[in-house]
C-alpha cells in the first residue's frame, strides 16, 4: 500500500466507474482493435496446439496393445475439417491489408459478431456498403466474410453449418463471388408478385435446415435488386427465422453491396426510388469507399469513377478522351460489342459469323411439349420460346471459331452463366441430322 498514491480514493473511483458504465469485458477490443485481433489468433491457435498434443500423448499411449497400429505405413489419405476458404495467415494479410473505411467497416461487424458470440443479442446490421470501380467493395467482402465466419462458427453444431451467406441476383456477380443468385439460394420464383406468396412446407423444411445458423446475408450487386425481390428475400428469411413478428429480413444482419450509378434492376424501380407501402431499404446505413486501392488500371479506374458521376452537360477532361480513343480498336475488331436496339445486335452478329464463317450451320429450334392423354413429349409445330420460357431463338447458326454467349443460366457452380463468353471449336452432328 506504501507504493501507491490515495489508494482509497483509486478504489472509490473503481467502484463509480464499474456501478456507472458497467465492466468492459472486450474494452481492449475498442481500444485497439487489430492488436486483439491478432491476440485472439493466436489464442485460438494455442489452444488448438495443446488439443492436438494431448490426442497424440494419448494416442501413443495405447498403441502397444493394437499390434495393427505399432507400425504406420505410408499415409494414403488424409481427413480434414471442414475449413475456411482463406487461412489464418491468408485472413490476417487480408485484414491488415483495409484501408481507413473499410477497417471502420469491417471492425463494426466483426464487434457485432464478438457481441453475438457472448451472448448479448445485439440488433441486426443493416449496411449498404457503395463506391466506385476499384474502391475495395469485394475486397471488403472476403475479409468480413473471412472473420465474420470464423467468430460465428463457434455458435454451429457443425463445420458445414452456414453462418455467413453470399449471393447475387445474376449468375455471372454470384460466380465471380462463388456464391449462388439469391432466386435460387432462397428459392424464389423467376417471376415475383404481390401479395407475397409463402414458400411450402417440403422446401421451407430444408431451407431452415440448412439456414437455421444464418446469421449475416450479403447482397452483391444490390443495384440490380428492385423492391419487389427484397421484399421476397424478407418473407423468405422471416419464413426459415419464424421470428413471429414482422422484424425487417427475419432478424438476419443484411449488408448491401453495390453501386447505384450501374446497371439498375432489368424490369422493377431501383431501391432508392420512392416505394408505396413498407420500405425495407430505409432500414440500411449508407456506408461509401472514396479510395481507388485496386493497382492495377488504377488510372483507368479513376476514370470511370469521374464518369460515373458526370452530368451529361458537363466536359469531359482531355486526359480522359485521349484514354477512351486509345481503346478503340475499330469496326472490325472481335471485341465485344454493345447496341441500343436487338435489331441491331443481330445484324452484327450475322455479319461476324459470315466474316469468321464461310459455312455455318442451321439449327432450327424444336419445341415438345408433353401430351396429357398419352403422357409423352410430342413435336409442337412452329415457335414457342416465350410460352415454355426456353429463351431459345428460332434458328441458330454456328461454325467453327464463332463466339457464343449463354443467355441463360445453366450452372452457376461451373460458371455457365448468363453472360458467359466461349468460341465453338468443333460441331459433331449425329447420324441421321440434317440442318
Amino acid at each position: 500500500a506504501r507504493f501507491e498514491i490515495d489508494p482509497e480514493n483509486l478504489e472509490r473511483a473503481e467502484e463509480i466507474a464499474h456501478h456507472v458504465h458497467g465492466l468492459e469485458e472486450d474494452a481492449w477490443g475498442d481500444l485497439c482493435p487489430e492488436q486483439e485481433l491478432e491476440r485472439d489468433e493466436c489464442a485460438e491457435e494455442l489452444r488448438e496446439q495443446q488439443a492436438t498434443e494431448i490426442a497424440d500423448e494419448q494416442l501413443v499411449e495405447g498403441l502397444e496393445n493394437v499390434p495393427d497400429l505399432q507400425e504406420r505405413g505410408r499415409q494414403v489419405a488424409q481427413l480434414e475439417r471442414n475449413r475456411l476458404v482463406l487461412s489464418r495467415a491468408e485472413g490476417l494479410a487480408l485484414v491488415r491489408s483495409l484501408n481507413e473505411t473499410q477497417q471502420a467497416v469491417f471492425y463494426q461487424v466483426r464487434q457485432w459478431c464478438l457481441q453475438k458470440v457472448r451472448g448479448e443479442n445485439p440488433p441486426p446490421l443493416h449496411v449498404f456498403l457503395t463506391g466506385g470501380a476499384g474502391s475495395g467493395k469485394t475486397h471488403l467482402i472476403r475479409a468480413i466474410q473471412y472473420e465474420a465466419g470464423r467468430l460465428l462458427s463457434t455458435l454451429c453444431d457443425q463445420p458445414d453449418e452456414i453462418c455467413v451467406l453470399l449471393t447475387a441476383p445474376t449468375g455471372i456477380a454470384a460466380y465471380n463471388l462463388n456464391a449462388a443468385t439469391i432466386h435460387h439460394t432462397l428459392s424464389i420464383g423467376k417471376q415475383c408478385s404481390l401479395p407475397y406468396i409463402p414458400l411450402g412446407e417440403d422446401k421451407l423444411n430444408s431451407l431452415r435446415a440448412k439456414f437455421r445458423h444464418l446469421q449475416i446475408l450479403v447482397i452483391d450487386e444490390i443495384s440490380m435488386v428492385d423492391h419487389l425481390l427484397l421484399a421476397y428475400v424478407h418473407g423468405r428469411l422471416r419464413q426459415i427465422k419464424q421470428t413471429g413478428d414482422f422484424s425487417p429480413f427475419g432478424n438476419v444482419s443484411v449488408i448491401a453491396v453495390g453501386d447505384f450509378y450501374q446497371l439498375p434492376p432489368v424490369k422493377g424501380k431501383p431501391l432508392y426510388s420512392s416505394q408505396v407501402g413498407v420500405d425495407l431499404w430505409c432500414h440500411f446505413n449508407v456506408v461509401q469507399l472514396t479510395t481507388v486501392v485496386r493497382q492495377k488500371d488504377s488510372v483507368f479506374a479513376e476514370l470511370l469513377n469521374r464518369l460515373r458521376v458526370r452530368s451529361r452537360d458537363t466536359p469531359m477532361l482531355e486526359s480522359d478522351v485521349h484514354i477512351l480513343k486509345s481503346c478503340e480498336t475499330g469496326e472490325e475488331s472481335s471485341a465485344l460489342h454493345i447496341f441500343p436496339t436487338n435489331r441491331k445486335v443481330n445484324e452484327h452478329n450475322l455479319k461476324q459469323l459470315c466474316r469468321t464463317c464461310p459455312d455455318p450451320v442451321t439449327i432450327e429450334a424444336q419445341d415438345f411439349m408433353n401430351n396429357r392423354s398419352t403422357g409423352k413429349l410430342e413435336l409442337m409445330a412452329g415457335h414457342h420460346s416465350a410460352a415454355l420460357d426456353t429463351s431459345l431463338e428460332e434458328t441458330l447458326s454456328l461454325g467453327p471459331d464463332a463466339r457464343v454467349m449463354l443467355c441463360k443460366n445453366v450452372d452457376v457452380e461451373d460458371g455457365l452463366v448468363n453472360g458467359a463468353c466461349g468460341t465453338v471449336t468443333h460441331i459433331q452432328l449425329r447420324q441421321g441430322d440434317n440442318f
